[in-house]
C-alpha cells in the first residue's frame, strides 16, 4: 500500500473532479456510457457447449440426485475424485433457467458484467479523476469482451475486482476478503486468488497494519476456503494450468488448440482490413502497465496491486484464456500511476471531452455495424444461448434408442461439445471426455489413439502406439460418433472412414454426425445410409420454400441481425454432399446429390439465414446438372432452371454471410460463365480480400496459399481489363440514348455489364420501357440469380390473374437434332424459375402445369383435329395425280406442296405435344428434387404417354426421363445384416 508521504501526493479524486471543466452530470453521463459498453460487450450469443454440462449438473443437485466427488458423466472416472468447484453456479443457472428462461439466465449474466465494470471503475477512482477512470475501464472492457462467457470465471472475474477493491481499502476492509472467499471457492477453481491478495498485503503491509492481523485475515481465508462440500479436495490445479493436463498432452491436440492458444498472434489485431478492437485495448494496456511498473518500482511503491499483476501477467503471456485475470489486476496500477503523469490533463478543459468521445468510439467498434462494416465480429448483439441443432438431435437420438433397447454399447465420443450436450439431453448415456481434461488424463493417448482411428487427428507416436493401442482396445468401445467442429478435420474423417473399412462401419446417420459400430464396412452398409436417408421423411421439405429471401437493403437502411440457428437437415446436407464427392458409382452420386439438396431445402425452411445451407444447395444443384444424366441429355429448359438454382444459391448465402469466401469464388466463375463482366469484378475483389484476411487454411503452407492467391490477383487483372473495356464500348455506343433506358440496357446486357444493364431498368420509370423492360428486367434478374428481387416485382395480383398481360417469352428447347423456340407465357416461366431457385415446389410444380396447358391449348387452338385424315387424303391425291397420262403438271405439284404443308403442320403438332410433354418431365423433376415420389411418378407418367405417342426415342427429354424414372420405380430392399 501507498505510504503516508506517498498518499499525501496524490490528488484525491474530489479534488480532481473539482478542477475539471465538466460538471457532475458530465461524469454521470460518462459512467453511464463506460455501462452501455459493458452491456454491449456482454450481450453476445452464448456459443460455449459447456453452458449444457452445467445445467445438468445442477439439475442433478436440485432434484437430488448428485453426490459431491462422484463424476455423473464420464466413462472412464470411476476412480477419479471430482471437486466440482462450479456447484453453487451450476444450481444458480438450473434454478434461473427455470424460472426466468435462457433470456433470464443472460440478463444475470450481463448484471454480472455491468458489476464488474462498476467495481473496475471504484478501484480505479481512488487514484485518478473519472475521465482518466472512464477511458481505462472501457478499454478494460474492450479487452476483456472475447472472455465475457456464461462460465463460472465470469463471478471469478468479478470477485477478483472485489479482493482488489477490498485490499485497497484496507483496514476493516481486508475482513471482507473471508467471505469471498468462502463464497468463491463455491464458484470457481480460481479462488486461491483470494488468499493470495492477502498474503501479498503482508508481504509490504501499510504503516497503519500489522503484520499479526494481516496474518489472521489470511488464515481466516484459507479456513473459508474449506468452507465448501469437497473439503481439502478444492485445493487442485484449475484445468489451464493442470500440470496433469500438460503430462497428459491435452494442449498438443488439434481438437483442443483454441483452449490452449497464445496471445502472441497478430490474428488477434486483425487482419486484411478487420479491427480487431479486444486485441488492440489488450495491447494499449499491455502498454499502459508496463510503463506504471517501471515507475512504481523506482519509487518502491510495492503493493499488492503490483504483486498480482506480476504473478498473472506471465499466465496472461502464456494463454489467451488466461488474460482477464490479469486484466482485471491492472486497472488499479494503471490508473494510478497515469493519474500522477496526467494531473494537468485531468484537470484541462478537454479532458472529458476527450474521454467521452473515446468511450463512444469504442462502443462502436463493439457493435457489429462498427465502423461502416471494418469490423468483422461473428458475434451479434443477442441474449441467446446457442443450442446447436445436429448435437441435440444427436443426443435425444441415442437416448430414445437406449430406451427402446437400441443400445449402442460403450460409446466413444471424440469431441466435449458432444459429451456437454449428452449430458444434458441424454445423461443416461456417458462420455469419453470434455472439458473436464484433468478427469481423463490418465487415458488421453487412448483416447487420442481412438480419434486416430476415426481420422479426426495424425496417429500418435511410433513408440507409444502399440501400448496405446492395447489400452485403447481394453476400453471395449462398440461404437462412436464422428463429429468434428472443424470442416476440413470432419471432411478428412469421413474420407478416411469411407476408405478404410477394416475397424470401422456405418450404422446410421444422425443429424450430419456418423454413428459407427466395431466391425468391417462394406459397400451394402453405404448403401443402407443413403437409403435410410432416401425414407427419412424429416428431410423432405414442404415445397412451400424458405420463410424469407435476403434481398439488398439501402445503406441508410439498418435491419437488426437475427440469430442464425442452423438445423440438424443442413447438417446431414453436408454429409450427403461430401458422400456424393466420394462415391463412384453413377447411380448413387445422382441419389446422394439430391439427398443432400433435399436436407439443405428441408434446414432452410427451418432457418432461412443459413447461409451454409444455402451453399450446399449450390453446389448439389451444381453436381446434378454436371452429372452425365442431365448434361448429356441437354434439355435446354431445364438447364436454364439448374443455373438459376445454382447462382441464386450462391447469391443467397453471400447476402446472409458476406465473408463467405466458398460462394464469392464460385459466383466469379458462374458470373464469367454468362459473362457478366461488372458482377466477376465485384466478387474477384471481394475473393482478394478475404484472402488476404484469412490467410492460410488449417493445413496449407504458406507456398501453397502465395500461389493461390496470385492466381486469384491474375485472374482480377484479366476480369478488370475486359470490364473497363466493355464500360468504353457501353460509352459509345450508348451515346445519344440518354432517353432510351430500353436500348441502353440491351446494350450493356448485349457487353456482358449485367449490373449496369439492371441499374439502367431500376433506376427509371416503367412507362419509360413497358412490358418488353419489365421481361428483360426479369430476365437479368433471374440470371444473375437475383430472384429475391425477381419475386418482388412478380408478386402482383392483376399479374396472377391475368398472366398474359406481361406478354410472351421465347424459351429454348430441343426435339432431336432440332434446336427450336417456344413463346410460352412469360409469367410462367419465370414463376416456374423463381419458385425452382426459391425451393417452393408446389408452386414451381403449379407453373410448370400451367404451362403444359398453355401448350395443349395453343396446339389445339392453331393446328385442325383432322389432321391424320386431311395428310392421308393429300397422299392419296398427290399418288393419284402423279400416275402416267394424268392429271396436268400443276395440278401434281399443287397436290405436293398441299401434302408437304400438312406434314410440316404434323411435325408442328409433334413439337407442340412433346414441349408438353417436356414440362411436365420439369414437374416431375422438382417432384424428385422435393421427395414427392409419388408425384414424380405422375408426372413422369404423363410425360412418358407422351413421348410414347409421339414415338420421340432421340429426344433429349426421353433421356433424362428414362434415367430418373429408373430411379424413382426402383426397388432396392435394404440388404440383410
Amino acid at each position: 500500500m501507498a505510504t503516508v508521504v506517498e498518499a499525501e501526493s496524490v490528488p484525491t479524486p474530489d479534488y480532481l473532479a473539482g478542477r475539471g471543466r465538466f460538471s457532475r452530470g458530465g461524469v454521470r453521463i460518462l459512467f453511464v456510457l463506460v455501462l452501455v459498453l459493458a452491456g454491449v460487450n456482454a450481450s453476445f450469443v452464448a456459443r460455449n457447449s459447456d453452458v449444457w454440462l452445467h445445467r445438468a449438473t445442477g439439475r442433478l443437485i436440485a432434484n437430488g440426485e448428485y453426490h459431491f466427488g462422484v463424476d455423473p458423466f464420464g466413462q472412464a472416472t470411476a476412480g477419479s475424485y471430482w471437486a466440482n468447484h462450479a456447484w453453487l453456479f451450476d444450481l444458480g443457472l438450473y434454478w434461473t433457467w427455470e424460472l426466468v428462461g435462457e433470456k433470464g439466465v443472460m440478463a444475470t449474466k450481463v448484471g454480472l458484467v455491468l458489476l464488474l465494470a462498476y467495481l473496475l471503475w471504484r478501484s480505479g477512482r481512488r487514484w485518478s479523476s473519472p475521465w482518466l477512470t472512464g477511458l481505462v475501464v472501457s478499454l478494460a472492457i474492450v479487452a476483456l469482451s472475447p472472455r465475457l462467457l456464461l462460465q463460472p470465471t465470469l463471478l471469478s472475474y468479478v470477485l477478483l475486482a472485489a479482493v482488489i477493491l477490498c485490499c485497497q481499502g484496507g483496514g476493516r476492509w481486508l475482513w471482507g476478503l473471508v467471505p469471498l472467499t468462502a463464497v468463491w471457492v463455491n464458484l470457481d477453481s480460481w479462488f486461491f486468488l483470494g488468499p493470495l491478495a492477502v498474503a501479498l498485503v503482508i508481504v509490504r503491509p501499510a504503516p497503519e497494519q500489522s503484520r499479526i492481523l494481516l496474518s489472521m485475515i489470511l488464515a481466516a481465508s484459507l479456513a473459508a476456503s474449506l468452507c465448501n462440500p469437497h473439503g481439502w479436495h478444492v485445493w487442485t490445479w484449475p484445468m489451464e494450468i493442470s500440470p496433469a493436463v500438460w503430462r497428459a498432452g491435452w494442449p498438443d491436440d488439434p481438437r483442443l488448440t483454441g483452449l490452449f492458444a497464445s496471445p502472441w498472434s497478430w490474428a488477434l489485431l486483425g487482419r486484411g482490413g478487420e479491427i480487431h478492437p479486444s486485441g488492440w485495448a489488450l495491447l494499449l494496456l499491455a502498454c499502459f502497465w508496463w510503463t506504471a511498473v517501471i515507475a512504481s518500482v523506482r519509487r518502491r511503491q510495492i503493493d499488492c496491486v503490483l504483486g498480482l499483476g506480476l504473478l498473472l501477467f506471465p499466465l496472461a503471456a502464456w494463454q489467451v484464456r488466461l488474460t482477464p485475470w490479469w486484466v482485471v489486476a491492472a486497472i488499479p496500477l494503471i490508473l494510478r500511476e497515469w493519474g500522477r503523469w496526467t494531473l494537468s490533463w485531468q484537470t484541462s478543459r478537454f479532458s472529458g471531452l476527450f474521454s467521452t468521445l473515446a468511450t463512444c468510439l469504442l462502443l462502436w467498434l463493439s457493435l457489429p455495424s462498427g465502423l461502416g462494416g471494418l469490423t468483422q465480429r461473428e458475434r451479434t448483439l443477442s441474449w441467446s444461448i446457442y443450442e446447436h441443432p445436429g448435437l441435440r438431435h444427436l443426443a435425444e437420438s441415442l437416448r430414445d434408442g437406449q430406451q427402446g433397447n437400441d443400445n449402442v454399447g460403450y460409446l466413444f465420443t471424440p469431441h466435449p461439445d458432444v459429451a456437454h450436450y449428452l449430458a444434458w439431453f441424454a445423461p443416461q448415456i456417458r462420455s469419453s471426455f470434455d472439458l473436464r481434461l484433468h478427469l481423463t488424463a490418465e487415458h488421453a493417448e487412448a483416447y487420442r489413439y481412438l480419434s486416430h482411428q476415426l481420422g479426426l487427428i495424425p496417429h500418435t507416436d511410433d513408440a507409444r502406439r502399440r501400448e496405446t493401442s492395447l489400452n485403447a482396445d481394453g476400453m471395449r468401445y462398440t461404437a462412436a460418433v464422428l463429429y468434428d467442429p472443424d470442416p476440413a478435420r470432419w471432411s478428412m474423417a469421413v474420407e478416411h472412414i469411407y476408405r478404410s473399412s477394416a475397424q470401422w462401419r456405418p450404422l446410421r446417420l444422425i443429424a450430419g454426425e456418423l454413428l459407427l459400430e466395431r466391425g468391417t464396412a462394406t459397400v451394402s452398409d453405404w448403401q443402407r445410409l443413403v437409403q435410410q436417408g432416401w425414407s427419412d421423411e424429416a428431410l423432405i421439405p414442404t415445397g412451400h420454400g424458405s420463410i424469407e429471401l435476403a434481398v439488398p437493403e439501402p445503406w441508410w437502411r439498418f435491419r437488426w441481425p437475427r440469430l442464425r440457428r442452423g438445423s440438424w437437415q443442413a447438417e446431414a446436407a453436408r454429409f450427403y454432399l461430401r458422400l456424393h464427392e466420394l462415391t463412384t458409382e453413377e447411380v448413387g452420386k445422382v441419389r446422394t446429390a439430391l439427398l443432400a439438396v433435399r436436407a439443405a431445402r428441408r434446414g432452410l425452411e427451418a432457418d432461412d439465414q443459413d447461409a451454409r445451407a444455402w451453399l450446399i444447395v449450390a453446389r448439389g444443384v451444381q453436381a446434378l446438372a454436371q452429372h452425365p444424366w442431365e448434361s448429356a441429355a441437354g434439355l435446354p429448359p431445364w438447364q436454364r432452371i439448374r443455373q438459376v438454382q445454382y447462382r441464386a444459391a450462391l447469391v443467397q448465402a453471400v447476402r446472409h454471410q458476406p465473408d463467405l469466401l466458398a460462394a464469392h469464388e464460385s459466383l466469379t466463375v458462374a458470373a464469367l460463365d454468362l459473362p457478366a463482366w461488372d458482377i466477376a469484378f465485384h466478387h474477384v475483389q471481394q475473393v482478394l480480400g478475404l484472402l488476404h484476411r484469412s490467410g492460410p487454411v488449417s493445413g496449407e503452407s504458406v507456398e501453397n496459399y502465395q500461389q493461390r492467391l496470385s492466381r486469384w490477383q491474375e485472374l482480377a487483372q484479366s476480369i478488370e481489363r475486359q470490364f473497363r473495356d466493355q464500360e468504353n464500348r457501353f460509352l459509345l455506343r450508348s451515346a445519344g440514348l440518354a432517353g432510351q433506358p430500353l436500348a441502353r440496357a440491351r446494350i450493356a446486357a448485349e457487353l456482358g455489364l449485367y449490373d449496369l444493364a439492371l441499374s439502367i431498368l431500376q433506376n427509371s420509370s416503367v412507362e419509360l420501357y413497358g412490358n418488353e423492360g419489365v421481361v428483360l428486367l426479369l430476365e437479368l434478374l433471374v440470371q444473375t440469380g437475383r430472384v429475391a428481387e425477381a419475386n418482388l416485382l412478380l408478386d402482383n395480383e392483376n399479374l396472377r390473374q391475368q398472366p398474359l398481360r406481361l406478354g410472351l417469352y421465347e424459351v429454348p428447347t430441343s426435339t432431336g437434332n432440332i434446336q427450336r423456340t417456344f413463346q410460352l407465357p412469360a409469367y410462367h416461366w419465370f414463376d416456374l424459375v423463381i419458385s425452382a431457385a426459391a425451393g417452393r415446389y408446389h408452386q414451381g410444380r403449379q407453373a410448370a402445369q400451367a404451362i403444359e396447358s398453355f401448350l395443349d391449348q395453343e396446339r389445339q387452338r392453331f393446328l385442325p383435329t383432322e389432321l391424320p385424315q386431311a395428310i392421308a387424303t393429300s397422299l392419296i391425291g398427290e399418288i393419284g395425280l402423279s400416275a402416267p397420262l394424268t392429271g396436268q403438271l400443276a395440278f401434281r405439284w399443287l397436290g405436293h406442296w398441299k401434302t408437304t404443308r400438312l406434314m410440316h403442320t404434323y411435325q408442328q403438332t409433334l413439337a407442340w405435344r412433346t414441349a408438353a410433354a417436356d414440362f411436365s418431365l420439369v414437374r416431375g423433376l422438382l417432384a424428385l428434387e422435393q421427395g414427392d415420389l409419388s408425384g414424380a411418378r405422375q408426372a413422369f407418367s404423363t410425360a412418358a404417354s407422351v413421348y410414347d405417342e409421339v414415338k420421340a426415342t432421340a429426344y433429349p427429354g426421353v433421356r433424362l426421363w428414362q434415367r430418373y424414372h429408373a430411379l424413382v420405380t426402383a426397388a432396392e430392399p435394404l440388404p440383410q445384416r
